[in-house]
């Protein structure tokens, strides 16, 4: 009797490993590199991409990718923020955004090359269109403000860290954002 389950649950097991060996084939596998993914945000605006090596429309430099593929508007600039070379021939490169010349937090975009040919992009695009960028107060009037609200005194402030940028705004209602002109 246990020879005959030890049987039935070895033909099972052999079964099983075939079946699962033969879907594996079957599917392809999101690690090849035969494939360019492309992941989108709610609105739209690439995520990432993960370029296939046998892609031939791979933008050649970051620059490229903000033109052709990301389609950034002209108000909105992409400034090298930092890059970095490793041993193996893989070079990174990161890009911060900015709108009429004000930083946008969280607007960025992330470069991996691998010998000279873009592999993957990451980031996110800050959707700003129409905010003045001249501030209604000045950092002189931000500094009181902070000042005031904590119970400062002015004269204990040395020197403030005012800095201005645009912030997205999440609404979690219905999952669109507003771009704001503030003080960090």
């Amino acid at each position: 009797m246990k020879r005959i389950v030890t049987a039935i649950s070895l033909c099972a097991l052999v079964l099983s490993a075939s079946a699962q060996l033969q879907s594996d084939n079957a599917l392809p596998s999101l690690s090849q590199s035969d494939y360019t993914i492309v992941e989108r945000n709610n609105d739209g605006t690439i995520k990432s991409v993960r370029y296939a090596l046998t892609d031939n429309n791979i933008p050649a430099t970051a620059s490229e990718f903000f033109s052709t593929t990301l389609k950034k508007r002209d108000a909105d600039d992409f400034v090298l923020d930092r890059s970095d070379d490793t041993d193996n021939g893989m070079h990174f490169e990161c890009y911060q955004q900015y709108y009429q010349g004000v930083r946008v937090e969280d607007g960025h975009y992330n470069f991996r090359f691998k010998n000279g040919r873009m592999k993957v992009v990451k980031g996110h695009y800050v959707n700003v269109t129409g905010i003045n960028t001249k501030p209604s107060l000045t950092k002189g009037e931000i500094t009181n403000i902070y000042a005031s609200y904590f119970g400062i005194k002015n004269s204990d402030i040395i020197e403030p860290y005012v800095d201005l940028i645009i912030k997205e705004i999440p609404n979690a209602l219905n999952k669109d954002s507003l771009a704001a002109l503030t003080y960090k």
